[in-house]
């Protein structure tokens, strides 16, 4: 793997991780009424969404598997 992958992989990864801190946090959150809640539900997916498709981009670049802690 060449250096240049090895950075965009390292990359990839810390934009994963921060996107699920992100829907953590909307799911922790409890203010609101319920549909305040199901917006944030609906935010927090597509965070989700959008984490898994950094990690596969990094799996790529990389051509490892890599589980994140969340």
């Amino acid at each position: 793997m060449e250096k240049e992958h090895r950075g965009k992989a390292r990359w990839a990864l810390g934009k994963a991780a921060a996107l699920l801190q992100q829907a953590q946090a909307l799911d922790d959150d409890r203010s609101g009424d319920w549909r305040a809640w199901r917006r944030r539900g609906d935010g927090a997916a597509r965070l989700r969404v959008e984490a898994a498709r950094y990690e596969q981009m990094a799996t790529k670049w990389t051509g490892l598997t890599v589980a994140l802690p969340f």
